[in-house]
């Protein structure tokens, strides 16, 4: 075997590229040049090959062919630079192949030896972003938590809800999921960023860089060697949201929200929408009851029947009790709920043939994609959703909204079709109706703690006691619930959304259809008022005269307790017409 050591130049690859042509030498007995200024580099040809390699420790190995491109001397200080990574990866006891395929694939030396380090520690069992996310969730979100007080928290499903929606989108699954945490990089996180703004919207954007922020500070305070992150600076959390959400001021008059309740039961079949089933009464009565109560929806939608209990120091009422953890706050919460206020509940089982555990039960039996019968609560989204249709955002309405406006364009007469159905009331959500309380509430005058209590915006009063399913009536008559303070905001508040609801009615109705009061006494209904009942599986139904509470209640004055028609009474009227039927 002809081996000669010589600093490697051009006549030496043109002298082996030659060799190789020709098949001078054979496997057996190779042509080899052994670069003396660089350890372990050789050229070698054997039949029609001429590559080059690299030895180390008695072995050898490949690591690409001679070429002349782009020069000759180019190509040799490529190889020389090839060679010197190979050798370095063999000397610490890495296999050089993943870095060379890398390389070949590249073209970048740093590229692929980053590539090579990750294979590496992938097969080390080094976390990938789905690793750390399913961790982070498991191990922390889903965990109860002590604060400063020394109470434990229990988990917030909320907060968990909002983790699993911006950090599973479709651009995660895509762009981040099996990329080795250690790999992770600024730009990266800004691809999937602006990926989910376009899915998700900006807010949405903004959440995504938040949660993986989140998750990968926690990643490298708890799991460093598993995540690759050390104990360097935190570079992820300069990546920009770029969102930054402004203070919300949004909120609605007593006149406005009145406006609102009135289209939603007039219209609770939305002409020119993609959703052509009318809303349950249930969602409308879960409309009514965020505006009263001023719960978030998460823990209003939620609410247990098991958890509302009469309030035996004022008969007529009734107490809502919320575990912390529903609230945001994390504490327990017991909200006093005056005698017109409870007719919700009654309304909210309107059509619902089931046994059924929640205050707000769906219709629905089903969850998307599942053929598994549940009971099943009205949706968190759903009273926003009901919302967006009055103001006709959908897909339907924004179509034919777009053709109306092509009408006039044309310099035609538009169809005539209405779309925004709260036209007048401004832009707000669910969550801005908590404003409106504390706002309104403040105007009339009413102490600041009582609105506060009301929205559990309170602290912590000593001798507050964790909420447990088994002791509900202990618990809400615990001083720290200041229900005394709640029940004079609830009764003022209240008070003043049914006067303003009675007003909007009024002012709606027609001339002709004027009553001499709309608080008198309400008679049992009439036989054509139970049939139209039956025929609309029992819903409450819009009528001009009044909202629909005052056919509940016998007498909107009184106060002491619901003096109800309810729908015993009405169930009871319906068997009547029964057997009238019958007898005829």
């Amino acid at each position: 075997m002809p081996t000669k050591r010589v600093e490697l130049g051009k006549q030496h690859v043109e002298e082996a590229l030659a060799a190789a042509k020709d098949r001078t030498y054979t496997s057996g007995n190779p042509l080899v040049f052994v670069h003396v200024r660089e350890d372990g580099l050789q050229l070698r040809v054997q039949g029609g090959s001429a590559n080059w390699y690299v030895r180390y420790n008695g072995k050898t190995k490949s690591i690409g062919k001679v070429t002349t491109e782009p020069t000759v001397t180019k190509a040799i200080a490529a190889a020389v630079e090839r060679g010197r990574h190979v050798r370095a990866l063999l000397e610490r006891g890495d296999d050089p192949t993943r870095y060379l395929q890398s390389l070949k694939v590249e073209g970048d030396h740093g590229a692929a030896l980053a590539d090579s380090d990750s294979q590496k520690a992938r097969a080390a069992g080094a976390w990938t972003w789905s690793d750390l996310r399913t961790a982070y969730r498991d191990r922390y979100l889903s965990q109860p938590k002590k604060n400063k007080a020394g109470d434990i928290k229990p988990p917030s499903p909320r907060t968990l809800q909002d983790f699993d929606r911006y950090t599973s989108t479709p651009a995660h699954k895509e762009m981040l999921d099996d990329v080795l945490v250690r790999d992770m990089t600024a730009g990266l996180i800004e691809d999937v960023r602006d990926a989910v703004q376009k899915t998700n919207g900006m807010n949405g954007g903004r959440k995504a860089v938040q949660w993986v922020s989140a998750a990968m500070t926690w990643g490298q305070k708890k799991h460093s060697g598993k995540t690759g992150l050390g104990v360097g600076y935190p570079w992820w959390t300069a990546v920009s949201p770029d969102h930054v959400p402004g203070t919300r001021k949004r909120y609605l008059s007593l006149e406005q929200i009145a406006k609102v309740l009135y289209a939603a039961e007039k219209y609770r079949q939305m002409p020119y929408r993609k959703q052509a089933k009318p809303a349950t009464d249930a969602v409308l009565a879960g409309l009514w009851w965020i505006v009263l109560s001023a719960q978030r929806t998460s823990a209003s939608m939620s609410l247990l029947s098991s958890r509302i209990i009469p309030d035996v120091e004022n008969p007529g009422w009734l107490i809502a009790a919320f575990p912390a953890e529903d609230m945001k706050s994390k504490r327990y919460h017991a909200l006093p709920i005056p005698p017109r206020m409870t007719l919700l509940f009654d309304r909210a089982k309107i059509g619902v043939e089931r046994q059924t555990a929640w205050a707000f039960p769906s219709a629905k039996v089903r969850r998307a994609g599942s053929q598994e019968v549940e009971d099943i609560h009205v949706h968190d989204s759903t009273v926003g959703q009901l919302i967006d249709r009055l103001r006709g955002k959908d897909d339907v309405a924004r179509k034919l909204k777009a053709e109306d406006e092509e009408l006039v364009k044309a310099g035609q007469p538009p169809s005539g079709r209405v779309y925004d159905l709260l036209e007048g009331v401004p832009e707000f959500s669910p969550h801005d109706l908590r404003r409106s309380l504390a706002t309104i509430l403040t105007n009339m005058k009413v102490r600041g703690d009582a609105a506060s209590a009301v929205l559990d915006h309170s602290s912590k009063t000593p001798g507050e006691q964790e909420f447990q399913e088994a002791d509900i009536t202990r618990l809400v008559y615990n001083q720290s619930q200041r229900l005394p303070l709640k029940a004079e905001a609830m009764t003022i508040w209240t008070d003043a959304v049914f006067a303003a609801v009675e007003t909007e009615w009024k002012a709606n109705r027609p001339a002709t259809e004027q009553p001499s009061s709309v608080r008198s006494p309400v008679r049992p209904p009439s036989r054509g008022t139970v049939e139209r009942v039956r025929d609309e599986r029992q819903r409450c139904l819009f009528t001009d005269a009044g909202p629909w509470y005052l056919y509940f209640k016998g007498s909107a004055t009184e106060q002491t307790g619901p003096s109800s028609l309810g729908l015993g009474g009405l169930r009871r009227a319906m068997q009547d017409s029964d057997e009238l039927e019958a007898a005829d």
